[in-house]
């Protein structure tokens, strides 16, 4: 697990959202979003005030130790059955070296023994339990010294590392940043970055290229030699929610090729943040209708919904969204019922039901009324087939629902943060 995702864990754990944690942080909702997304590390008084607000370490959310385990439960004060038979053990012996005595004063005897050796146990627990709290104190605080030592070798070691890559870097000076989208460039769009690289050692002659690459696709763009011996292009590239890497290479007058990745930041989930949000929902009596190998579609159980708003842009369905990312508006929308990504059925639109008090922002649906065969280990979904104004699809789904041994297996879609498919995944 990343330290962004053990972040966004722990955030969500808490009920808040980006905007809400980087108010309390006293930083903004995308930087937030760019810890989540791996995209940079937060500084060291952010991981403090961090580790406090989730009550975890800073070590955890670094990854580089584990979460510390429950205390042991304290043992019970009462004599255990061998100390019981220790002291009537004792008692017997003792009676049997003197004379014999009546039976009360026996047993007051045996009382008074027994009494003497539960104050020596209980002394003797106590003791122990001082040992035990100063021993793990102590391991407590080695383990502090460990961590100190630990990060701060880390510390040492990242700049160690930072010296020499910038020692060994073909670039005086480099950057990328996006220029601009084109939804109309194929069938997701494509984003243009501008980038821009400056060599450490130029030679007449030299000429470069850069390269943006994901998933084994590779996009490149001649750079231009500028003024100040800088070279620059436009590059565009398709959308995708893949991590994308920028590199320039340079190639020298002997034909000599050097090659330098770019030291941009993070450029990915680029294209699910360009698609409207849409949620999904539909009647839980739906996971209920399934009873002996069928799905029965009938009365309030058929019904599904969807909504769009634009205006929460922090809600759980849409919590990734970079505002500055431009998004076009819906053409339309189809709500249908799948079985391991094969289309079920569509729903039909509907008015909205009276029980629905509110809500004037959905748009309500029914399935057709029909039994659907199903066998334990089927996913079963309801999602919305989404088109933009500018041709581009879409899917985005309620959680999956499985049956299993006689009940019914409800969890989450994924990705979890928006829930949006490849329509390549799915048959309609």
């Amino acid at each position: 697990m990343t330290t962004g995702q053990r972040i966004t864990e722990k955030r969500k754990a808490l009920g808040l959202t980006q905007e809400a944690l980087g108010n309390e942080l006293g930083v903004s909702r995308q930087t937030v979003y760019k810890w989540e997304s791996d995209g940079g590390l937060p500084e060291i008084e952010k991981l403090v005030a961090l580790s406090r607000r989730f009550g975890v370490t800073v070590g955890w959310l670094l990854g580089v130790e584990d979460a510390p385990e429950t205390a042991p439960a304290p043992e019970s004060p009462e004599l255990t059955e061998r100390q019981l038979q220790m002291v009537e053990e004792i008692v017997d012996r003792y009676l049997a070296a003197r004379p014999r005595w009546p039976r009360w004063q026996k047993w007051a005897c045996a009382g008074a023994i027994a009494l003497v050796i539960f104050g020596a146990w209980r002394l003797w627990q106590g003791t122990m339990d001082r040992v035990d709290q100063r021993l793990l104190d102590f391991n407590n605080q080695i383990s502090q010294v460990q961590r100190s030592v630990s990060q701060q070798v880390n510390g040492i070691a990242s700049q160690v590392q930072d010296i020499l890559d910038r020692q060994n870097s073909l670039l005086a000076e480099s950057g990328a940043e996006i220029g601009g989208y084109d939804f109309t460039d194929g069938p997701r769009g494509s984003v243009l970055f501008s980038v821009y690289a400056v060599p450490k050692s130029y030679q007449e002659g030299m000429t470069a290229a850069f390269t943006a690459e994901s998933g084994g696709e590779v996009r490149t763009a001649e750079g231009v030699l500028t003024e100040g011996q800088r070279f620059s292009a436009e590059l565009p590239y398709p959308l995708t929610d893949k991590n994308i890497a920028l590199s320039v290479s340079f190639t020298l007058p002997d034909g000599t090729v050097e090659t330098q990745r770019l030291d941009a930041g993070c450029f990915n989930r680029l294209y699910s943040q360009t698609l409207q949000p849409v949620y999904v929902g539909m009647d839980t009596e739906l996971y209920r209708q399934i009873q002996d190998g069928s799905l029965s579609l009938t009365g309030d159980a058929r019904l599904v919904f969807w909504y769009v708003d634009a205006d929460q842009r922090d809600s759980a369905v849409t919590e990734a969204v970079d505002e500055t990312i431009p998004v076009p508006d819906i053409r339309s929308a189809r709500l249908g019922l799948f079985r391991d990504r094969k289309l079920i059925a569509w729903a039909e639109p509907c008015e909205k039901p009276a029980s629905y008090l509110g809500c004037e922002d959905y748009h309500f649906a029914r399935l057709p009324e029909t039994d659907v065969p199903v066998e334990d280990g089927d996913l079963l979904c309801v999602a919305a087939l989404v088109e933009d104004v500018y041709g581009r699809r879409y899917l985005q789904t309620t959680d999956f629902f499985t049956p299993s041994n006689g009940q019914v297996n409800v969890f989450p879609a994924d990705p979890p943060d928006s829930a949006v498919w490849d329509l390549s995944d799915w048959q309609f």
